[in-house]
């Protein structure tokens, strides 16, 4: 009897946890307000695609891969919004990393032309053997600091990015719209 006692007084002592706070956004090689370093990758049919051939333009890069679920998922976020700023030179350069080729020609025959109105890269670095392999050789990782996907970075005319977004949000579409607005492009409502 005397130890229930004890164990409700201890009980009725304590005060309960704190609320957990969302955690920060992991820290990345390159954020909002760094140049954004230019890379090569390869476009679905082989030819060669540079991000500083879209200078001038706002960017949306999105890293991805066609194993990951939520970068399934963010991808018609990213076109509803995009499909929102027509005529505006706003590009959405949708890089895919870590990926064999096989899928992702795959992939981008049953949804390139149908779903998204992306320009789409592939990372050769890809083509690697082990999964570390390809991760550590990808553009994402060696020149970005990506360490998980989707990555997008938005990048302003001038070359410098706006902001940055790791994995998915439920606020995806507000944080894409405002950054574009940051950078005068108007999306329709």
């Amino acid at each position: 009897m005397t130890s229930l006692l004890a164990l409700a007084l201890l009980a009725s002592q304590t005060t309960p946890p704190a609320p957990l706070a969302p955690a920060p956004e992991p820290k990345l090689k390159k954020n909002v307000g760094d140049l954004a370093p230019d890379f090569t990758v390869e476009t679905p049919d082989g030819k060669p695609l540079r991000l500083s051939s879209f200078r001038g333009k706002v960017v949306l890069l999105d890293f991805w891969a066609t194993w990951c679920g939520p970068c399934q998922l963010a991808m018609p976020k990213i076109q509803n919004v995009v499909s929102r700023v027509k005529n505006q030179d706003v590009v959405v350069l949708a890089v895919n990393v870590w990926d064999d080729r096989a899928p992702f020609e795959k992939w981008m025959k049953e949804n390139a032309g149908t779903k998204y109105s992306f320009t789409f890269g592939y990372d050769p670095a890809s083509a690697r053997t082990s999964p570390k392999a390809k991760r550590d050789a990808s553009v994402a990782k060696k020149v970005y600091g990506v360490f998980g996907i989707p990555t997008v970075f938005i990048i302003g005319r001038d070359g410098r990015i706006a902001e940055t977004l790791v994995g998915i949000h439920p606020d995806e579409e507000e944080r894409i719209t405002a950054a574009f607005a940051g950078l005068g492009v108007k999306v329709k409502s």
